[in-house]
Order: C-alpha cells, then structure tokens, then sequence
C-alpha cells in the first residue's frame, strides 16, 4: 500500500508543479490579460459574439482567420457594463453589400 500512495501522492504533486509553473511562467509572459477566442465568450451564440467584435463593441477586438480574439478584460468590461449595442441584421448587412457592388459596378462603364 504504502507503493500505491506514494505514486498518487507523486502524480498530484506533480500536477500541482505544473500548474504553478505555468502561473509563474504566464506572469512572466504578461499573460495575466489573455486574448479569448470569441466562441469563449459569455455572450450566447458564437455568430452573435462574432458580431459584438465586427460591431466594435467588444474594445480592441481583432479577427484571426475565422476567430475574433479580444483581452480578457474587454470581455469582462462589456459583460460588466451590461451595454447591448444595436447591431444591423443580416438583411441590412446584405443590402448594403449589394449595394456597394451596384454601385461600384456603375462607376467602371
């Protein structure tokens, strides 16, 4: 017995380490205010949080490929200050594509 309790004993020292390490490690990074990929966010829907970060409502928010990442601390401030910005349907969005490309496409005869 005294085997077997030595090694659990070990195995959660062990994760009790590693968990401290990467804390100090993140400390020292300057990760204490991560980047979160918008589907982490607490906002429903991943396409609404994806239309939080395009409206500019979640602070310095950028898209990566197909992920929105903001700082931790947007995140937190946005859901904090209980802010629902109005954000343009797809239709709107839609239209005002189309838009741009009727006129666009006047503008080269």
């Amino acid at each position: 017995m005294g085997a077997v309790g030595s090694t659990a004993f070990e195995r959660e020292l062990a994760q009790l380490v590693r968990t401290l390490v990467r804390e100090e490690l993140a400390a020292l990074r300057g990760d204490a205010d991560p980047l979160v990929p918008h589907t982490e966010w607490p906002f429903g829907s991943r396409r609404h949080c994806a239309e939080l970060a395009r409206s500019g409502a979640i602070d310095g928010a950028v898209r990566r490929g197909k992920v929105w990442l903001a700082r931790r601390s947007a995140v937190d401030a946005y859901a904090a200050a209980g802010e629902r910005p109005t954000i343009a349907k797809t239709d709107d969005v839609g239209a005002s594509i189309v838009s741009r490309a009727v006129t666009k496409a006047k503008g080269r005869h």
